[in-house]
């Protein structure tokens, strides 16, 4: 570790970190110094960062984060940044992961990093849900207003003749009448009318 070494503290704010002056308020309590604290005010803004990390930090000097989201705005750039802090002479201090906020996490950031890494995989493999198939809604034939109220309203002609004049096989009349029936019972509760 260098003689000159520096700690420098960095504070952000973004989706999960919208509370800067907490973060701010959590430095000073450290002991920071106001001259080596530094914030990005701007959410999804992050070149105060990037000045620290490019060019202000050296080896042997220590970054103090507000927050693990200070690394980045999802999971896969917190993943690049951390992984740049781990091949790299410099410490990284992170408030809210007091694993890394301690005297024995010294010479462990490779360890310690990679756990991070794997878990920010896990919880986003969790977060993604499953997407279902979109629904789309169907495409009514033309005169399908006037066959619909013929067949199911009035009664006035069969299945299969509404077949016919749709051109539509049993499966699609019978759903297409259940989906335009309940499209029609909603904008009937919408519209006060029961």
């Amino acid at each position: 570790m260098r003689k000159d070494a520096n700690t420098y503290f960095y504070a952000c704010v973004n989706k999960k970190t919208p509370d800067l002056d907490n973060q701010l308020d959590d430095f000073r309590k450290l002991g920071a110094e106001e001259r080596c604290i530094f914030a990005d005010r701007e959410r999804g803004k992050r070149e105060i960062y990037h000045l620290l990390k490019n060019n202000l930090m050296k080896s042997g000097d220590t970054l103090v984060l507000g927050s693990l989201y200070c690394l980045g705005e999802n999971s896969a750039e917190i993943i690049r940044n951390l992984e740049h802090f781990m091949h790299t002479d410099i410490r990284l201090d992170i408030l809210d992961v007091p694993v890394t906020f301690s005297e024995t996490s010294d010479g462990n950031m490779l360890l310690i990093g990679t756990v991070i890494i794997q878990m920010l995989l896990l919880l986003d493999k969790k977060k993604k849900p499953k997407s279902p198939r979109p629904h789309k809604p169907p495409h009514y034939p033309d005169n399908w207003e006037e066959v619909y109220t013929r067949y199911y309203i009035k009664h006035e002609i069969t299945a299969r003749k509404a077949r016919e004049l749709t051109g539509l096989s049993q499966y699609l009349l019978s759903k297409y009448i259940r989906e335009y029936t309940a499209g029609q019972t909603t904008d009937m509760e919408w519209s006060g009318t029961k």
